[in-house]
């Protein structure tokens, strides 16, 4: 009986000392960024390309604009997620006068962000892609101090 006693005992006790819920998911990790990257080139820096992104949890949203001196610009948008490092979106932008639409990955690296690149082809819509076989993250770009919106 004593045993039987003891036995009911250990096991409420037990049972009354665990009262949190046990769960195998991991807490999520809520992501609320602003970045900012240039990177200018030429002779004088007189070209420019720019890239400011919003993280927000895993969705992505930013401006695009690659502006070289006395040519026209592309300038546009970014929408897309995020997982890990790897930002997969899509780049909607305007060049001389017509709208295109890119498929784009870019990978977030220390202080730098990377665009994969590869020889690219237009289809009848107008829309650009590219040659997967031949992807890699090889246009750097190097991360700012985002200035203040007015």
């Amino acid at each position: 009986m004593r045993i039987t006693y003891l036995l009911i005992i250990s096991i409420i006790l037990v049972s009354c000392s665990n009262t949190e819920p046990k769960t195998n998911q991991k807490a999520e990790t809520k992501r609320n960024e602003k970045l900012c990257f240039l990177l200018t080139d030429g002779l004088k820096n007189e070209d420019s390309t720019s890239l400011k992104i919003h993280i927000q949890d895993t969705l992505v949203t930013g401006e695009y604009n690659y502006i070289p001196w006395e040519k026209d610009a592309a300038l546009g948008t970014i929408s897309g997620i995020i997982k890990d490092s790897i930002i997969e979106c899509v780049y909607t932008y305007t060049q001389e006068g017509e709208e295109f639409k890119e498929n784009q990955t870019w990978k977030l690296r220390d202080n730098q962000i990377l665009l994969k690149t590869a020889p690219a082809t237009i289809d009848e819509q107008g829309n650009i892609t590219y040659d997967s076989s031949k992807y890699e993250f090889d246009f750097i770009i190097n991360k700012i101090d985002c200035k203040p919106s007015n």
